[in-house]
């Protein structure tokens, strides 16, 4: 039963913001791909409530910023990479 706890106790990051997926450590590649898809779940689940466009905007946009997933810093980002094509 031990097993289980210390893996759920990792499994549970991928439903959030606090770590890097890269950095959750599991050692077997099957929980891995569980993760991944609790994650996955967990998105789709938030994206069905029919209140969704509220909650980004009243609850989910602060733990964007929280967890640096600003939309300006990504921009900011992408843009770097970008080629100026001027006509």
């Amino acid at each position: 039963m031990k097993r289980y706890a210390t893996a759920a106790s990792q499994l549970v990051h991928f439903t959030g913001y606090e770590r890097k997926v890269d950095a959750i450590r599991l050692v077997d590649p099957l929980l891995r791909r569980v993760g991944e898809m609790l994650g996955t779940a967990d998105i789709i689940a938030q994206m069905s409530d029919r209140c969704y466009l509220e909650k980004c905007r009243d609850r989910l946009y602060p733990e964007f910023v929280t967890g640096r997933a600003h939309p300006s810093q990504a921009a900011r980002r992408q843009n770097r990479h970008r080629v100026q094509i001027r006509q």
